[in-house]
């Protein structure tokens, strides 16, 4: 079985196609970190995760340090079994959404590979209920957006087949968001779905009164009415109004999932940022359980695989945020979200013009580079011994940074009189010790050091060629 060899992780910063707010803020960016998954027969899984502005950088951190070395050596096809050593080697800072995102884009890349191999789409691989589900969009209900203009979009939407159109709610007043659904419900008609979210903007009694102000307009659902934490105040709501409440864009465990569907806190389950497919799949099928349908948030492009996977998937989100970072686009026949027919999740990341990191590759967790002690000895002019002893005294803050930038740590160097020769001792922690000793070589700042104490010393005739300093051999060594 092929196993994991190399991991790559890039974070790429791709700014809002439009104006996006809504009850609690603006949609800044999609922080996107990436990872791409390489195994011993040279297949390449991607996976990815987004954040809208804030904490992609904790995201990758965590990746980097903790999660993706894991990886290294591991067998690519135990999912499950990585995706649960993954989550309890997080287990001090679950549940929450840095750890789910990190864990989602790990767990996206191992499917992706997974179905590579296979030779099958992801719906298929993940269950192959249906092979298109109905699409509704988003892009145009926006909370700045105004009553007209919510109202256009609408009647274009339905104009292109959509189902359906999802309406940002959470103005000032109730009688501001009543006046702009009730516009687009009379523009549209009984039949066209209207969709609502608050994101979490409302306080139980408001979520109440608001529920019950709009029960007349035949709304699909309101989605995050409450804080997602507040599992208490979802049951009083759900009991108090007949409007389906929408949960699980900020839920990131399956047990948390558990208590809403057990506890009547919801009827329709929107999961989406739980930490992969692998958890993904989970909460769906337990959805099946209770008869309620899954309506994932965002992330059409994957979504559209997972939501055609099982058989309570319901509908897509359309939100075309990946547009200008992929190839390959969001197949639409008739108002339906087409699920890809080609291996993997199908979407090919290109990264040219667009903000980012450079790709860093992983070292396996627990297997760094072993230390190599290294030793070298030069001569030093008798006149010039005071002066480097000064200069040695205040090296430059620039060099010192390269010394470590090039892995070497613990750097002594010994003078010894009056044979008059330098002793230099130093550890060296990376794997690549002709790359670092290159790029030590070619810092502009370490060429002018080196051209000031160069004249001062007086390398051996015994040096091998290429060396100033003459490398010394290590005969013994004890801790």
């Amino acid at each position: 079985m092929a196993r994991i060899e190399r991991i790559e992780m890039r974070l790429v910063d791709i700014p809002p196609k439009v104006r996006r707010t809504d009850a609690i803020q603006s949609f800044v960016s999609q922080e996107t970190p990436i990872v791409t998954v390489t195994d011993s027969d040279g297949a390449v899984g991607t996976g990815y995760s987004y954040t809208i502005g804030t904490g992609g950088s904790s995201v990758m951190r965590l990746l980097a340090d903790h999660l993706a070395p894991r990886l290294i050596g591991r067998e690519a096809e135990r999912v499950e079994a990585i995706w649960r050593e993954l989550e309890f080697a997080t287990h001090a800072t679950t549940v929450g959404p840095i750890s789910a995102l990190a864990l989602a884009a790990i767990d996206t890349a191992l499917w992706d590979l997974r179905c590579k191999r296979r030779d099958l789409p992801l719906w298929i691989a993940a269950g192959g209920a249906a092979d298109r589900r109905p699409l509704y969009t988003t892009e145009g209900g926006w909370l700045h957006i105004d009553t007209t203009a919510l109202v256009d979009d609408a009647l274009a939407a339905r104009e292109q087949g959509f189902m359906g159109s999802k309406i940002k709610i959470g103005r000032p007043h109730v009688a501001e968001d009543y006046q702009r659904l009730a516009a687009v419900r009379s523009a549209l008609g009984p039949v066209y779905e209207i969709m609502t979210d608050a994101n979490q903007g409302f306080a139980l009694d408001e979520a109440i009164r608001r529920a019950g102000r709009f029960a007349d307009l035949d709304l699909a659902w309101i989605e995050e009415p409450l804080p997602a934490d507040d599992l208490d105040g979802h049951i009083r709501l759900a009991a108090a109004t007949t409007t389906p409440i929408a949960v699980g864009e900020s839920m990131y465990s399956i047990r948390h999932f558990r208590e809403y569907m057990t506890k009547g806190a919801c009827s329709i389950v929107q999961v989406a940022r739980i930490g992969g497919i692998t958890p993904w799949l989970k909460v769906a099928h337990a959805a099946e359980a209770f008869d309620m349908p899954v309506c994932p948030h965002f992330l059409m492009e994957l979504h559209v695989s997972l939501a055609c996977a099982v058989p309570n998937g319901k509908y897509v989100e359309y939100i075309p945020q990946l547009d200008e970072l992929t190839t390959s686009r969001l197949l639409i026949e008739n108002g339906m979200a087409v699920a890809p027919a080609a291996p993997g999740i199908r979407r090919r990341m290109e990264f040219r013009g667009f903000d980012g990191e450079e790709p860093r590759r992983i070292q396996p967790y627990g297997r760094r580079p072993a230390m190599k002690r290294m030793g070298m000895v030069i001569g030093i002019k008798p006149e010039r011994i005071a002066e480097y002893k000064r200069t040695h005294a205040a090296v430059w803050p620039e060099v010192l940074a390269k010394i470590s930038d090039c892995n070497i740590r613990n750097y002594t160097i010994f003078l010894r009189e009056p044979e008059n020769l330098l002793f230099g001792y130093f550890e060296y922690h990376g794997d690549d010790w002709a790359a670092d000793a290159g790029k030590m070589a070619a810092d502009p700042r370490t060429q002018d050091w080196w051209a000031i104490h160069e004249p001062m010393q007086a390398p051996l005739d015994t040096r091998k060629e290429g060396e100033w300093w003459a490398f010394a051999e290590e005969v013994f060594h004890h801790d």
